[in-house]
């Protein structure tokens, strides 16, 4: 009987989960650079190219609906983890086309970024998980 519950205690037992990935630190737009993916529950792929200055470029797969591009800057905001975003090309949304959007790092780290997008004149309101492409 000993011998089956050390079993079981030894069977139960794991590893604790590793510590959650370090935050990089965002010094400016610029450091955000890099190329991102995610997905969402409609099977939509987003494709997110931000380059040292700040310049973003993200390409939107719909599916059957097809691709749309938008393409803007990321201007420095109240603090290091939020940013301005005025398009200079919106084809998703062409009726928001020129609405400034406020966008909020909520993590960056070597993997992922996720960014939280809102925007009081469009009824914006999105958070999305990137993953990092190499």
């Amino acid at each position: 009987m000993r011998w089956l519950l050390i079993a079981m205690l030894i069977s139960c037992a794991h590893a604790p989960p590793p510590p959650p990935a370090p935050q990089l630190p965002i010094t400016g737009a610029g450091a955000l650079a890099g190329r991102y993916t995610a997905g969402n529950d409609l099977d939509w792929g987003f494709f997110l190219t931000i380059d040292d200055r700040g310049v973003m470029d993200l390409i939107i797969d719909r599916g059957k609906m097809g691709r749309c591009e938008r393409k803007g800057a990321l201007v420095p905001g109240a603090d290091d983890h939020t940013f301005d975003l005025a398009f200079t090309k919106d084809e998703c949304e062409r009726e928001h086309a020129g609405a400034p959007l406020q966008v909020h790092v909520d993590s960056f780290t070597a993997a992922e970024l996720v960014l939280h997008t809102t925007g009081t004149s469009t009824g914006t309101d999105d958070r999305r998980h990137y993953a990092r492409r190499q």
